[in-house]
C-alpha cells in the first residue's frame, strides 16, 4: 500500500495544485488527496497497532510509542507550542496523520538507502555472505519470523545498511 500513495493520485495535477494553493477552500469542498481505500488502510493499521500495544502492554521505543504516549497524556498537557489543544491527548485521526507523514517522509530515503546497500553488497561478496549467514541464523532462532526483535539482533545487517 505504501507504493499506492505515490502512484494512485485521486485528482489531476491541476486539481492537486489547486488543493495545495487553497487548502481552506479545498477542505470546504471536501477534496481529498488520496483515495478512500488508502486512507482507510492507514486508519486501520494505526488503530489496530495502538489497540494491540495497549492491550498486550507492548513497548518498542519507536515512533508509535511516542504517539501512544501523547494519546495517554490526558491531564499533563493543555496546549503545545503550536496552540493545539492536547488536554485530551491525540485523537486517532491525529495519530494517523502523524504516522502517515512519518511514513511518507521516510519512504524515498529508505528505498534509496536499501538500493544503495544492495548495490554495495552485490559488489562485496564477502560481506554479502556474512550478512546472509546472519539473517539465516537469526531467522532460524525466531521460527523464520521477521520480527522487530529479530531485526534488532542483526548487527551485520545494521552495519551494512549504515555503510560501516
Amino acid at each position: 500500500r505504501g507504493h499506492a500513495v505515490f502512484t494512485e493520485p485521486r485528482h489531476s495535477q491541476l486539481v492537486q495544485t489547486f488543493m495545495l494553493m487553497n487548502p481552506d477552500l479545498a477542505r470546504r469542498m471536501r477534496l481529498k488527496f488520496f483515495p478512500d481505500h488508502i486512507i482507510q488502510f492507514y486508519i486501520d493499521v494505526v488503530r489496530q497497532t495502538v489497540e494491540l500495544r495497549q492491550r498486550e502492554h507492548i513497548k518498542r521505543n519507536d515512533f508509535m510509542d511516542l504517539l501512544i504516549g501523547l494519546k495517554a497524556e490526558d491531564e499533563r498537557l493543555a496546549l503545545n507550542s503550536d496552540g493545539i489543544d492536547l488536554s485530551h491527548g491525540l485523537t486517532l485521526n491525529q495519530m494517523v496523520s502523524q504516522a502517515f507523514v512519518f511514513f511518507v517522509a521516510g519512504f524515498d530515503t529508505s528505498s534509496t538507502t536499501m538500493s544503495l546497500c544492495l548495490y554495495e553488497l552485490a559488489l562485496n561478496e564477502t560481506i554479502q555472505k556474512k550478512v546472509r549467514a546472519e539473517i539465516e541464523r537469526v531467522l532460524n532462532a525466531h521460527n523464520n519470523q521477521l520480527t522487530y526483535e529479530a531485526l534488532n539482533e542483526m548487527q551485520n545487517l545494521d552495519q551494512a545498511v549504515d555503510g560501516e
